[in-house]
């Protein structure tokens, strides 16, 4: 989802009255085997937004698509 989609969703679905939508992809951890250092089932990036209201209030969520 795009920061435009969430600020959309966020206003028609919840008719909330949204100021800005601030978007962060965080990195997934790498996990390492412990004998050979080899790269072994590293965490999927995830993607979390920050969302301004109007009434200065901030709404923090996680977004599944990246």
């Amino acid at each position: 989802m795009t920061k435009n989609d969430i600020k959309q969703y966020l206003e028609k679905i919840y008719k909330i009255d949204v100021l800005d939508v601030t978007t962060i992809i965080k990195q997934g951890k790498e996990n390492h085997h412990p004998v050979s250092s080899e790269r072994i089932d590293p965490d999927p990036d995830r993607k979390f937004a920050y969302v301004f209201l109007v009434n200065m209030k901030i709404l923090f969520f996680f977004v599944d698509d990246i």
